[in-house]
């Protein structure tokens, strides 16, 4: 199962409308929508916007439903002049770039038992870009730092780039998402598609124009991301029944033809071999999925 979370109704909505929703189930004040989209079993749910609302939504999302990864779609602001409304960006890392706890000699952005950078699953990021090159669609992977705050002013774009020179747009949720996933071992991505540009005019303005477009863009690629993982949940079955299938072969002809008790050991433990590596199969992408995230360290992105 594949658990979806945006900020605002705007990025909900434009991936409500494309799912086939089979349930609603509230937890304290938000509702999570169980249903399907391609094929694919998934959950959907507006976080709210800042870190504690989606950190207590992700929080709910992995501890009720068994998530196999997390997918974080919305919008933000580009940092970037060569930047444009609508562009993609996919998150390698996130950061957070309004936690200081520099009188104790750290890092902007770094607390305490958590790397400074909380990297997003690499499959999963190496997919996106693969998909939005496939649509046409320039892929911009980088950091993306999450503050409460709506940068709209030239003095905190100014104090970002000082502290977070690689990072590529800024939004109020991303790292606490990351961060959750983080603690509960659960890869994650995340995609912003810009809404405004910071130095191409009123954020604000542009921001409450462009939203609807940035959602439609999150929601797109989200949706061909899903469809990739089906693709690869499929092809894993496939090898997996074909082991099985030349196993029973196996097992049939031993019957069929006489031998010695030493070839109808040997040829009993090439069945159950095969019969193990055809269930290692099944389970390979979930536990790829489960297992696989990305290598959270510190070092600089």
């Amino acid at each position: 199962m594949i658990g979806i979370i945006g900020a605002m109704q705007e990025e909900v909505s434009a991936l409500l409308n494309k799912a086939e929703i089979t349930k609603e189930n509230k937890l304290l004040d938000t509702v999570f929508y169980e249903g399907v989209i391609e094929g694919k079993e998934v959950v959907i749910l507006q976080g709210g916007i800042g870190k504690v609302n989606s950190a207590i939504c992700v929080s709910l999302l992995l501890t009720n439903y068994d998530i196999d990864y997390v997918i974080n779609i919305g919008s933000a602001g580009g940092l970037k002049q060569e930047q444009n409304v609508g562009d993609v960006v996919v998150s390698n890392a996130v950061a957070y770039h309004d936690v200081d706890l520099s009188a104790f000699a750290r890092p902007q952005g770094e607390l305490p038992d958590l790397p400074r950078f909380i990297t997003a699953d690499k499959g999963l990021v190496k997919k996106a870009s693969q998909i939005l090159d496939g649509m046409g669609i320039q892929a911009n992977v980088g950091l993306i730092v999450s503050g409460d705050l709506f940068i709209s002013q030239e003095n905190q774009v100014s104090k970002i780039k000082n502290d977070f020179p690689e990072a590529l747009c800024s939004e109020m949720e991303a790292a606490s998402v990351g961060h959750t996933c983080y603690k509960y071992n659960i890869p994650f991505i995340i995609t912003r598609s810009l809404s405004d540009v910071f130095g191409k005019g009123d954020s604000s303005i542009q921001f409450d124009e462009y939203l609807k477009v940035a959602s439609e863009q999150s929601a797109r690629l989200c949706i061909e991301l899903i469809k990739d993982y089906k693709r690869n949940i499929h092809k894993w079955y496939f090898i997996a029944a074909a082991d099985i299938v030349f196993a029973l072969i196996i097992a049939f002809v031993n019957f069929k033809v006489p031998d010695t008790v030493m070839m109808s050991l040997i040829i009993y433990i090439v069945v159950l071999a095969l019969l193990i590596v055809s269930i290692v199969r099944i389970h390979g992408y979930r536990l790829q999925c489960r297992n696989i995230k990305g290598d959270l360290t510190d070092e600089k992105i």
